[in-house]
């Protein structure tokens, strides 16, 4: 929600794929996501603060 999307539509379409395909179950998640888009640099591990716990389906995204 905090990134500001500095690319383009090509860039939301790569974090989607990205996701999809790290996703380990049926709900994509913040985990899922490039590190560039959740904020991460390479040295570090995921920030838990900069994303909640629960994990949304597409379907529940779409709606948000």
């Amino acid at each position: 929600m905090n990134y500001s999307w500095p690319g383009n539509v090509r860039e939301l379409r790569t974090a989607v794929e990205h996701a999809v395909v790290l996703c380990r179950g049926e709900k994509i998640g913040a985990r899922d996501l490039p590190p560039s888009v959740r904020g991460v640099s390479s040295g570090r591990k995921s920030d838990e603060k900069t994303f909640p716990q629960n994990d949304l389906t597409v379907k529940e995204a779409e709606n948000n």
